[in-house]
């Protein structure tokens, strides 16, 4: 009862946007992850859709529907 959660004040993080360090603040992202996200985005260019993440071997379906719902491009 004395719990309020304000799910409008959370902030997602733009994986076209944030360095690694920036990515890996987040509790389902780890140093490897953040860093394939990073890396993959500087090979390829920007991303155009969250399932392009699908493309990077260390995200595999469960991680990305962990972090999905934190996420924007």
């Amino acid at each position: 009862d004395n719990i309020k959660l304000d799910t409008l004040k959370e902030k997602k993080l733009n994986i076209n946007k944030l360095d690694a360090s920036e990515l890996k603040i987040h509790p389902y992202i780890n140093w490897n992850v953040a860093n394939a996200i990073v890396n993959y985005r500087k090979q390829h260019g920007k991303y155009e859709a969250l399932e392009d993440l699908k493309k990077i071997v260390l995200i595999n379906d469960s991680i990305f529907e962990k972090v999905k719902p934190y996420l924007e491009l």
